[in-house]
C-alpha cells in the first residue's frame, strides 16, 4: 500500500513539475510578445514581498504545558529554533485527522478559522474526543497494533476476536489509563473468550 501510494505521489509531481515549467515557457512567450525584457521579469521578482508560509501562524507560542518545556528545553541546548504554532486552517484539518480520521466538514473549518475564540483548539480537540468516530477510529489503530485477527484454527479464533475488539474499544471510550491498559494485558489468565485480555498471548 506504502510502496504503491509512493509510486503515485512521484508520478503527480513528476505532472506537477512538467506543467510549471509549461506555464513558464507559455508566460515567457507571452511576456516576450509584449515587449517585456527579460531583465524586467527578474528585477519584479527580486522586489516581491518575502515569501508568506501559509502553513504558520503569525500569532505567538500557545501556553507551553510541562512536557512542552522539556521539548523545547532539549531544543535550546542542540541549537534549533523551534517551529511557529500551524495556522488555525492548518490545525482544524491535522486535528480531525489525527483524532477521528477524517477531513473535517467545509462548514466546521468556516466556522474555526473565523471564531475569536482564544481557546477554540483546545475546545475542538474536547469535542472531537467525544465523538463515537474517535473510539472507532483508535479502536481500529489498536486492534491493528495488538493483531486483533481472526486466524483459525491456530491463534485467535472469531469469538476470540469479538471479545477481544470489544475489550479494547470499551477501554478506548472509557479512556482508560495506559498503565492499567497494559497490565491487563500482561497479567490476565483464563479463557480467552470470557477473559478477552488473554487474546493478547495468543496473538503475539
Amino acid at each position: 500500500m506504502r510502496i504503491r501510494r509512493n509510486l503515485s505521489m512521484r508520478r503527480q509531481y513528476k505532472g506537477l513539475s512538467l506543467m510549471v515549467l509549461i506555464s513558464l515557457f507559455v508566460v515567457s512567450g507571452i511576456l516576450a510578445d509584449q515587449g517585456v525584457k527579460s531583465d524586467t521579469i527578474s528585477d519584479t521578482i527580486s522586489d516581491a514581498d518575502p515569501i508568506i508560509h501559509p502553513y504558520e501562524s503569525d500569532e505567538p507560542a500557545v501556553r507551553a504545558t510541562p512536557i512542552d518545556l522539556i521539548v523545547r528545553g532539549l531544543l535550546k541546548k542542540k541549537g534549533i529554533e523551534p517551529a511557529r504554532p500551524c495556522s488555525d486552517a492548518v490545525f482544524v484539518r491535522r486535528v480531525y485527522l489525527d483524532v477521528i480520521g477524517t477531513m473535517p466538514p467545509a462548514k466546521e473549518v468556516m466556522y474555526f478559522v473565523n471564531s475569536s475564540d482564544e481557546n477554540k483548539r483546545t475546545k475542538l480537540i474536547d469535542a472531537l474526543l467525544q465523538k463515537e468516530e474517535y473510539t472507532d477510529y483508535w479502536t481500529l489503530k489498536w486492534c491493528d497494533l495488538l493483531r486483533v485477527k481472526s486466524e483459525f484454527p491456530v491463534n485467535l479464533w472469531p469469538n476470540g476476536v469479538q471479545a477481544y475488539h470489544r475489550w479494547i474499544r470499551d477501554a478506548v471510550k472509557e479512556n482508560r489509563p495506559y498503565d492499567q491498559f497494559a497490565r491487563e494485558l500482561l497479567t490476565s489468565s483464563g479463557s480467552n473468550f470470557r477473559v478477552p485480555p488473554v487474546n493478547f498471548y495468543r496473538a503475539v
